[in-house]
């Protein structure tokens, strides 16, 4: 059985409101659980959903659909590492409130789990509170209840073992699942704000390239990864650049506004570079470490010239281009 990850669904997804927002206006559309989300969410994205998951149910054999039907598959199979994500996204995609039952099932297995780890809160705070926020009208009382407390105990751990911000990844993960803590929920739930209100996490502006805080080391990893690359290494990199990614835009959500420009910025410089010229097939790249280690003897007459070799007169001629170094000696 074919699976997907969190990370592909996100970027396909995208591309693919992308590709339907070219065709026609966004049109406002409300969300069918019957409260529109403050994290991720938006009008265009549940435009998108509508039209993938008609698509499934006539049966016809579009990416949308096909897409649907993976997420089914993850929902009700035994998925690797999911927590309760897919069946998540099917509820705010069709508003059938049995997907919230699909979801709890996992849901409570992963709130009785240890979630004091410093490594579930990296990787997942911001996941499970998007979880939350998204499946809010379908849970009890008492089930909401049950999800704060143990959200609350995995921030309270953040809170008492200091983040590393020496450490991109961790600091990163923790920074936006507090970040989404507070945005989604500080206003019903008052503990949602304690791990964001503390000095040491710096709010949602930076004020500084350095480390004195969570936002300010946020704004300095993105600066140093200028050019494209993330810094610490291949895997780490693609994991962090998704916390990132995903914290960014929720925040956006959530707020309306654009607090990391810093990381909307660098994504253009992505994009740019990938939007380059790529080299035919069958045309040998030569690495510019290659491309130095050519000698005196290696080059063409006219070559020899413009580097002035010994005993050669540099020509200036329109024909043959002297450097500015030959051209500086024609002077004296």
């Amino acid at each position: 059985m074919a699976t997907l990850t969190d990370h592909d669904f996100i970027v396909s997804l995208k591309s693919q409101i992308d590709a339907h927002l070219a065709v026609q206006p966004p049109i406002y559309i409300e969300s069918p659980t019957g409260r529109q989300p403050k994290l991720i969410w938006t009008p265009e994205l549940q435009q998108t959903y509508n039209r993938m998951w008609s698509e499934r149910e006539a049966g016809e054999d579009t990416l949308g659909a096909i897409w649907c039907d993976l997420i089914v598959d993850n929902a009700t199979g035994n998925t690797y590492g999911d927590s309760g994500l897919w069946a998540t996204i099917l509820y705010q995609m069709t508003g059938d409130v049995s997907w919230v039952e699909v979801a709890w099932e996992k849901i409570e297995a992963m709130l009785a789990s240890d979630l004091d780890d410093d490594n579930n809160t990296r990787e997942l705070a911001a996941e499970r509170v998007i979880m939350l926020d998204w499946l809010w009208p379908g849970l009890s009382e008492e089930r909401r209840t049950q999800y704060f407390e143990a959200l609350d105990r995995m921030f309270t751990n953040a809170s008492d073992v200091p983040v590393r911000t020496n450490d991109s990844d961790q600091c990163t993960g923790v920074y936006f699942g507090g970040a989404f803590y507070m945005l989604a929920f500080g206003d019903i739930h008052p503990p949602a704000n304690d791990f964001f209100n503390l000095p040491g996490v710096g709010g949602l502006l930076w004020t500084g390239r350095d480390r004195t805080t969570m936002r300010n080391s946020i704004y300095d990893y993105v600066l140093m990864a200028q050019g494209g690359e993330w810094i610490e290494s291949q895997e780490y990199n693609l994991g962090t650049v998704r916390h990132l990614v995903l914290g960014a835009y929720g925040v956006q959500t959530a707020t309306g506004q654009e607090y990391f420009k810093e990381v909307t910025d660098w994504l253009k410089t992505i994009e740019a570079s990938l939007k380059k010229p790529q080299p035919k097939p069958g045309v040998k790249i030569i690495p510019d470490s290659e491309r130095r280690q050519v000698t005196m003897e290696q080059l063409p007459p006219e070559c020899k010239i413009v580097l002035n070799s010994p005993g050669t007169k540099p020509d200036t001629s329109d024909e043959v281009a002297s450097s500015p170094e030959s051209n500086a000696n024609t002077k004296k």
